[in-house]
């Protein structure tokens, strides 16, 4: 089973304002960090655990063509929480990361 992914009121409001098909690949990204927070923490995995979600409340920053997401992954609750969403042109002021 996923993680629940929720979004934050205000990420959501950002998440409206990119064109469509930004907002297609973030979801379709979103749904294959979830499926990989899912399969990292499954008891028994025999996978190696992403160093971005080993440590529990870790803010994570996904750096894409035209926004900057914040998200962070719960594994108490199994969630992954947006907790914003910057358009890339805007400054957001968050450090530069890769996805």
């Amino acid at each position: 089973m996923s993680y629940r992914i929720l979004v934050d009121t205000e990420a959501g409001q950002a998440l409206r304002s990119l064109s469509g098909h930004v907002v297609e690949r973030v979801g379709r990204l979103l749904a294959e960090l979830s499926e990989a927070a899912d399969a990292s923490f499954a008891p028994g995995s025999q996978l190696a655990r992403p160093a971005e979600v080993s440590a529990p409340g870790q803010r994570l920053q996904l750096d894409l063509d035209d926004c900057v997401l914040l998200y962070e992954i719960d594994t108490a609750t199994r969630t992954l929480s947006v907790l914003a969403v910057e358009p890339r042109t805007s400054g957001a002021g968050l450090p530069a990361a890769s996805a």
